[in-house]
């Protein structure tokens, strides 16, 4: 089967997309034991510093930064992006990170990791400057087309995209890639109010390449005290329903309603979750982002593969 593509965007930062796109990889290896290759696409590299052991990012650094690179040692998307295309496929071969997760059960499913580092932002900004970002969108669609290809021993069953805040160059070629595209967002009135001007660059984008991508939207950050968080979320369901990842259950929202109950998995605030999913965590992890909603990732995972294998 051909695997599927993933990419968690917004436009504005801060809202989980790195937390998401690791704890949605976990899920997929944890709970249904297929493979993962998370593609950190933000050049802050959060994702990478994570989930990267001890000082590797840091030596990956070092190494790209003083040059010049051997023949085998590991690369950075920055190197990757910029190899010429004779040489492309075995550079991206250089830039897979594997077996990124320590997950009680699942030595054997792979969870890789292709990093990046912040020179990713002059890189892109170059790239647009002399031919459009044309050449960076081949070479991303390349890459996820290898990632995703049956007869490709690189190929993974999930390819999961940490999309930079905003909608550069690179993200918008991984929304052209995915066949599913998931935002995040807090409950709060900045976070809420940006969901209709996200969509509508969505839609220009539809418009300009011919696609009809949708995103998913999901609430993170969600806090069961005080009246804030749920009057937000409370707005982001009654006016944007359509646009929210749907778990089934509830059609319709009444004044009563505890967001919590509905029909909408969500992130509850970590100091009021139980982490009980079979996932063993990283330390890194923990102490980054502390105890992730196990359950409701669970709920949110099984839900996008309902979604794609009944929609394609």
């Amino acid at each position: 089967m051909v695997g599927k593509i993933i990419s968690v965007v917004n436009r504005k930062g801060g809202v989980g997309k790195t937390t998401l796109s690791i704890a949605l990889g976990k899920a997929f290896v944890s709970e249904f034991a297929q493979s993962v290759a998370l593609v950190d696409l933000d050049p802050q590299g959060t994702a990478s510093q994570v989930l990267m052991r001890d000082n590797d990012y840091a030596n990956l650094l070092r190494r790209e930064q003083q040059g010049p690179l051997g023949t085998t040692t590991n690369i950075s998307l920055v190197t990757l992006m910029k190899s010429e295309e004779t040489v492309f496929d075995g550079m991206m071969s250089r830039c897979r990170y594997g077996m990124v997760h320590n997950i009680t059960g699942r030595a054997d499913v792979n969870f890789d990791l292709y990093p990046i580092q912040d020179e990713f932002w002059e890189f892109e900004y170059e790239e647009f400057r002399e031919n459009q970002g044309q050449e960076l969108d081949s070479k991303i669609a390349r890459m996820l087309t290898t990632l995703t290809n049956t007869g490709d021993p690189r190929r993974r069953d999930w390819v999961i995209i940490d999309c930079p805040p905003g909608f550069t160059r690179s993200s918008r070629a991984a929304l052209m890639a995915s066949d599913m595209i998931l935002c995040p967002f807090t409950p709060d009135e900045i976070s809420v109010l940006g969901i209709p001007s996200f969509n509508s660059a969505l839609k220009k984008l539809n418009r300009e390449s011919g696609t009809n991508k949708r995103c998913y939207w999901i609430c993170n950050r969600y806090r069961n005290q005080g009246n804030s968080s749920a009057r937000w979320l409370r707005y982001a369901v009654e006016n944007h329903a359509d646009l929210l990842l749907r778990a089934g259950g509830l059609a319709e929202t009444s004044e009563n309603m505890d967001p919590l109950q509905s029909a909408y998995p969500i992130f509850q605030d970590s100091a009021q979750v139980q982490n009980n999913m079979s996932v063993e965590a990283p330390m890194t992890l923990q102490q980054t982002f502390g105890n992730v909603n196990a359950n409701q990732i669970v709920s949110i995972a099984k839900t996008i593969k309902t979604e794609i294998e009944q929609n394609g």
